[in-house]
C-alpha cells in the first residue's frame, strides 16, 4: 500500500483566532482564557505534529489527547463545519520515529518495515470498521486522511 504525502496539505496556521491547545477561541493573543496556554508553549512530545497544523486545508490540530503504543490521538478542528473532534495517527513508537516539526516518518531499521506495513494496514482496517457504525449516535467517523506515510482518521 502506498501512501502519497501532497505537497501543500499542511501548513501552519500562525494567525488563527483558536487557541492551538484547545481550538477554543481566543481573545488574548498570549494566553488561552479556556485551558491558560500560553503563546510558545511547545508541544509535549518531538513525535507530536505541532498544534496550528492545518491538514488538507480543513483540518486545524491542536494539542494530542494521548500516546500509547499504536498512535497519537489529537484535538483537532473541522474549519469547514465548525465542530471539535479528534484524530488518530498510526505512529508505533516500537516500530518508527519521526524528528519533531518534520512531517517524515522512518523505521527503526529496514528489518521493521514490515511490520510498520502490518500494522497500518490493520489501523486503516480499524479506521473502515469504524465508519460502519457511523450511523450509531455515538460513533462519528468522518474521514481517512494520509498526510505523513502514516493514517489519520477523524474521528
Amino acid at each position: 500500500m502506498a501512501m502519497i504525502f501532497k505537497k501543500g496539505a499542511i501548513r501552519i496556521e500562525l494567525n488563527s483566532n483558536r487557541c492551538p491547545s484547545c481550538l477554543g477561541e481566543m481573545c488574548e493573543k498570549t494566553k488561552c482564557p479556556h485551558c491558560s496556554w500560553v503563546k510558545g508553549s511547545v508541544p509535549e512530545s518531538f513525535l507530536h505534529l505541532p498544534p496550528g497544523t492545518v491538514l488538507q486545508e480543513k483540518y486545524l490540530i491542536g494539542r494530542a489527547l494521548g500516546q500509547g503504543g499504536f498512535g497519537i490521538t489529537y484535538l483537532a478542528y473541522d474549519l469547514n463545519l465548525n465542530i471539535k473532534l479528534a484524530f488518530k495517527e498510526y505512529l508505533p513508537q516500537e516500530l518508527a520515529y519521526c524528528i519533531g516539526g518534520q512531517m517524515a516518518v522512518s523505521v527503526y531499521k529496514k528489518s521493521l518495515a514490515y511490520n510498520f506495513n502490518y500494522g497500518l494496514e490493520k489501523f486503516l482496517e480499524e479506521a473502515r470498521t469504524l465508519a460502519l457504525f457511523n450511523e450509531n449516535p455515538n460513533i462519528t467517523f468522518r474521514s481517512k486522511i494520509s498526510i505523513r506515510p502514516t493514517a489519520l482518521p477523524t474521528l
